[in-house]
């Protein structure tokens, strides 16, 4: 009986394992998108830690394993302003903490805290791991300047404590 356990065990395991592979493969994108082959080494180091622990989070399951779509998704809305902000050449790479860098980042964080404020109801520990993982993806964008991160983190705490305001409002009056 005992062998028959350990195998199921196994096999439960390895299926966990798959489960996390499309999470764990969603931050390659991200890490070929970053700032390119002026930062590629620390890029690709920073980028399999995060994957590596996207992957863990959704083995793991429980809160941190529902956060990870969450968090992957808003991650890439805010990994979307400062690329975009590049993109129009408004933010130039190893820009720095320009007044245009700022901005496109904390407009991309409290879009992304406004999607994890209006993602179904998120209880508190599922919203800092996805929390953790959006400004992980974010500081993909901007891994240089490394205050990107903290932008959209704070950004992102904006959003969601607002968004969530107004979304308490809108279910109290109808």
């Amino acid at each position: 009986m005992d062998d028959l356990r350990r195998r199921a065990r196994r096999a439960y395991e390895r299926g966990r394992v798959r489960a996390a592979l499309p999470a764990t493969a969603a931050v390659l994108p991200f890490v070929v998108l970053g700032p390119g082959l002026a930062h590629a080494v620390p890029l690709a180091l920073f980028g399999l830690a995060l994957a590596l622990g996207v992957g863990w989070l959704h083995w793991r399951g429980g809160a941190a394993g529902r956060a990870v779509w969450p968090g992957l998704w808003a991650g890439a809305l805010a990994f979307s302003g400062p690329r975009v902000g590049a993109a129009v050449s408004m933010v130039e790479a190893d820009c720095g903490l320009t007044p245009a860098c700022v901005a496109c980042c904390s407009l991309g964080g409290v879009a992304a805290g406004v999607l994890l404020a209006t993602w179904r109801r998120t209880a508190p520990a599922e919203l800092v791991w996805a929390l953790s993982i959006c400004s992980g993806v974010t500081a993909l964008a901007c891994l240089p300047l490394g205050g990107a991160a903290l932008a959209v983190a704070v950004g992102s705490a904006a959003g969601v404590s607002g968004s969530r305001e107004v979304v308490r409002l809108a279910r109290v009056r109808s």
